[in-house]
């Protein structure tokens, strides 16, 4: 496991539950990686893993998934695995979830990707282990970043987790051109920066100094 760590525990102490906030797609090899690891859980070659995703759960959904995790596991299999990976939660939805949550079956885990939990009843959250994955980080990062002074910047790198840095990088690129009308030098600028993200990319390199260094080199923008 790179980023959420907290699921690094020993077999018998798994939950039935799991909410995993941040970057689903990030998030979802992360706990792969962990299910491989730690309890030979190879999601390609198992029947029982379900992985469900989409815009919203609808009622419909939450009725499947009920009716698969009713059915006895593939004798071969010791676990079943539900991945719920879903934008919007309807009131109605969430609470035919709850039944199901209710009356656990034994070595079924659900892990619940989602950005943040502020959509989820407290019901739902009350029977789960919340565990802070992989934060998005998009243009708009990038651009408050460039908008900063430099002790303030500074501020901001000491937040990111070392998983972060290249995702930072990627979104202080897009903000550099989008803003590139408006930053003097912009070639000469945008070269430098391109030479910096290289070097991020070696095995053994200081991405932080980067960072902080672009923090004192990089342009205020307004």
């Amino acid at each position: 496991m790179k980023k959420i760590n907290e699921l690094n525990l020993l077999k018998n102490d798994l939950s039935h539950f799991y909410i995993i906030l941040g970057d689903e797609k990030k998030n979802k090899k992360d706990v792969l990686d962990f299910l491989k690891e730690k309890i030979n859980f190879i999601y390609q070659k198992n029947s029982d893993f379900f992985d469900f995703s989409g815009s919203d759960l609808f009622i419909d959904q939450v009725r499947k998934i009920k009716s698969i995790n009713s059915v006895s596991k593939k004798q071969e299999n010791k676990y079943r695995i539900f991945f719920l990976d879903y934008k919007k939660w309807s009131i109605e939805s969430q609470n035919a979830f709850l039944k199901t949550l209710e009356e656990p079956l034994e070595n079924t885990i659900f892990f619940l990707f989602i950005t943040n939990s502020d959509i989820l009843l407290d019901t739902i959250k009350s029977r789960a282990q919340i565990l802070k994955g992989y934060i998005f980080l998009n243009q708009e990062d990038g651009e408050n970043f460039l908008k900063l002074e430099y002790q303030e910047r500074i501020k901001i790198i000491k937040k990111l987790e070392s998983e972060q840095y290249l995702d930072f990088l990627d979104s202080i690129e897009n903000a550099l051109l989008e803003n590139k009308k408006n930053i003097e030098n912009i070639s000469e600028v945008f070269k430098k920066f391109l030479e910096l993200k290289s070097q991020s990319k070696f095995k053994g390199s200081n991405v932080n100094y980067i960072l902080e260094f672009l923090a004192l080199y990089l342009p205020k923008i307004k």
